[in-house]
């Protein structure tokens, strides 16, 4: 019963709620700014300090643009790909160790301790 109440009490926390939803559209969407924001620095940057204009760079090749979203979207799927192995660690060990209060209580409850 109590591992019930802590499942369900975990299933709200993660579940989608339309709060949710609208939270991580606003960060993806700031992210997005973010990178147009740091694009444009790098603009500016290679403008001043290397003499070259990226908006011509762009204009000559195109598929340079696209090659820099690709390696963008890499980096933030390879953080994904972290942040979601480092949650799977983090509730296996929180599996483990509910699993051993449950057992220590079971056993205590039969006075074996």
């Amino acid at each position: 019963m109590k591992r019930m109440i802590y499942l369900e009490r975990n299933m709200q926390c993660c579940g989608a709620s339309p709060c949710w939803q609208m939270g991580l559209r606003l960060l993806c969407f700031v992210f997005i700014l973010l990178a147009f924001w740091q694009i444009g620095i790098y603009a500016e940057l290679a403008n001043t300090q290397y003499k070259t204009n990226l908006i011509s760079l762009l204009s000559r090749d195109p598929f340079y643009l696209f090659d820099l979203l690709l390696k963008i979207a890499a980096m933030i799927i390879k953080g994904a790909v972290y942040h979601l192995g480092l949650k799977g660690i983090a509730m296996s060990i929180d599996m483990i160790v509910e699993t051993d209060i449950n057992y220590r209580e079971k056993l205590s409850g039969d006075g074996a301790n």
